[in-house]
């Protein structure tokens, strides 16, 4: 093989091209995943906000619902303008953003009233739940009581600031511990841990794109069909 070859020019080649600098790094988000993120505050805070970003520009609000719970404003203040941000339930529309133990209570109520209602799992939008426990100590507790894994309907982002506090039913998790490089592990390695250049998402470009997004509406739910299924919630 290639590796084993003693040809100097193929061994130059094989180490030139291990890495690829401009290649993107995926995680699949769909079918019920429980990722968690860890790490140093900035990194985190700038990769979970384009894990959010990425989430509402790639999909139709009918498709993925995007529910945020942070008490770190530099994320809530542009989310909360995100039409994926918002479930409607006839009449009634529920922000789903949460701060506080209250507004957390008022968010979890309404997802799982939605998947309650819903004569098959596909009648709704897929959930992308950010659970960012940095300074919300029991929210990891919280989500497991009331979001169980399990459900394809709703996958859930844990962050916290280091690999111990994470759940350990983490289906994958991504580590910003070290300066300038992320790395991607996941429950069952079947190869080396994937390594990355973490993106870092210009604060000041987040708001102008939230506030682009904001006048989408999804679609009722009778007339949905963007896209399959199985296409909901591609890999970011």
């Amino acid at each position: 093989s290639v590796a084993t070859s003693g040809d100097p020019l193929l061994r130059s080649l094989l180490d030139q091209h291990t890495h690829h600098a401009s290649a993107p790094v995926t995680v699949g988000l769909g079918g019920g995943t429980r990722a968690g993120v860890f790490g140093r505050d900035d990194v985190v805070g700038r990769q979970i906000a384009w894990l959010a970003l990425q989430a509402a520009t790639q999909h139709a609000p009918g498709d993925v619902a995007l529910a945020v719970f942070s008490r770190d404003n530099a994320l809530t203040s542009w989310a909360k303008w995100l039409p994926h941000c918002r479930l409607r339930q006839g009449r009634n529309s529920t922000t789903l953003i949460a701060r506080s133990g209250t507004e957390a209570t008022a968010v979890l109520r309404a997802i799982n009233h939605d998947l309650q209602s819903r004569a098959a799992l596909e009648d709704g939008p897929v959930y992308l739940v950010i659970a960012d426990g940095r300074s919300w100590q029991s929210l990891g507790e919280r989500m497991t009581r009331s979001l169980p894994a399990g459900n394809p309907s709703v996958s859930v982002v844990l962050v916290r600031r280091t690999f111990e506090e994470l759940s350990g039913d983490c289906d994958v998790v991504i580590d910003l511990a070290a300066p300038s490089r992320g790395v991607v592990r996941r429950r069952v390695e079947s190869a080396e841990p994937l390594t990355f250049i973490p993106d870092v998402l210009d604060p000041v470009r987040v708001m102008p794109a939230a506030l682009a997004l904001a006048p989408l509406e999804a679609v009722e739910s009778g007339a949905r069909g963007t896209v399959p299924g199985t296409a909901r919630l591609v890999d970011l």
